[in-house]
């Protein structure tokens, strides 16, 4: 009788170690999250959605992937090169993007300008209204306070010192806009926010050949304005 109480309690034993495996797979693909974007270039149009894991890494793909690739891969070869992030949902799973070949025509577009300020790689503030802060994780959690520009109506910031390349999430209060560039010296691939952001990884910014680019983690050189 013991012998197979104990052959019962290892039979049990294993299935629930199955079971706990089963929901753990499980889990995982419950918690890989879809976030479609639509880009618009011109009068071309691609829709792609992108699956991620709770990393935030891209694990499955679907859409206009090859002609958007090319594009991009294309316009990277131009000075200026950006993409507006024009709409989001409030889950921030569906965004909208307008690419641009030049800062001259994102700027037309949104009607600004830098009212006199330079683009030399050199740091800037100005006085005014707008707040911008920037954090190292998403959902605006852990605040590079060093960066947190308050009461002003023009920034720039040439490098980021230890944010670099680790800025997941930003707000804007009263603000404009936000540039975002992967380069210092606001060089590189950018792109333009006039919302804030809980969650950059989120942001797909373009192609390093076959790879993905997003947001996260990504930045740096930063510019801004306020309203």
């Amino acid at each position: 009788m013991a012998f197979a109480a104990l052959c019962a309690i290892a039979v049990t034993g294993c299935n629930k170690e199955q079971i706990n495996i089963e929901n753990r797979e499980k889990a995982a693909v419950v918690q890989n999250e879809r976030v479609l974007h639509n880009y618009t270039y011109g009068e071309q149009h691609f829709a792609i959605t992108y699956e991620m894991n709770n990393k935030y890494e891209v694990v499955g793909v679907s859409g206009d992937v090859e002609r958007f690739r090319a594009l991009t891969l294309q316009l990277k070869q131009t000075p200026g090169f950006g993409f507006l992030l024009e709409t989001q949902d409030e889950k921030n799973q569906t965004y909208g993007i307008r690419i641009f070949d030049s800062s001259a025509k994102m700027d037309a577009y949104c009607n600004i300008t830098d009212n006199g300020n330079s683009r030399a790689c050199d740091n800037i503030t100005n006085n005014g209204n707008g707040i911008f802060k920037f954090y190292r994780d998403i959902n605006y959690q852990n605040e590079y306070v060093f960066l947190r520009r308050a009461y002003c109506s023009y920034f720039q910031q040439q490098w980021l010192n230890e944010a670099n390349d680790n800025i997941s999430s930003l707000e804007m209060i009263t603000a404009s806009y936000v540039d975002l560039f992967d380069g210092s010296c606001y060089s590189g691939t950018w792109y333009r926010t006039q919302n804030s952001i809980p969650n950059l990884h989120t942001v797909l910014v373009g192609y390093y050949w076959f790879t993905p680019v997003y947001g996260g983690d990504w930045c740096a050189s930063l510019k801004g304005a306020g309203l």
